[in-house]
């Protein structure tokens, strides 16, 4: 008898669970976007936006994004960027891109990342 209560509560408290809590989430423009600015912020001295959050959450979103647009160039092998590019110019380039392209802010970001590449770079 215990067994089956405890089983049924189980299964009640999974069901009452959304259905995002077992997909895996992919990252959007709109959040890259969000960390990027952070990371702009922050080579900036924050000299342009205000910051309302500690350095440790700046300095996180900063990492994610410098880690993601590193990690999006050594899966496409630098895709078109000169050999000369810097890794703020990266930001900056992604950044500009998804302000001028906000309806796309929803798509994958990788696919944003690399679009901004090509439209930047020409290639």
């Amino acid at each position: 008898m215990k067994k089956i209560f405890f089983a049924e509560l189980i299964a009640c408290c999974l069901l009452t669970l959304p259905t995002s809590a077992f997909a895996s989430s992919t990252l959007t423009g709109k959040e890259l976007l969000d960390y990027c600015e952070v990371a702009l912020d922050i080579h900036d001295n924050n000299l342009g936006r205000v910051q309302v959050e500690n350095e440790f959450l700046q300095g996180t979103r900063a990492g994610f994004c410098e880690g993601y647009l590193q990690a999006i160039d050594q899966a496409h092998g630098k895709h078109c960027l000169p050999d000369h590019n810097e890794r703020l110019a990266n930001i900056a380039i992604v950044v500009t891109y998804l302000k001028k392209h906000t309806r796309q802010l929803n798509m994958p970001a990788s696919s944003l990342v690399l679009k901004s590449y090509e439209y930047y770079f020409h290639c």
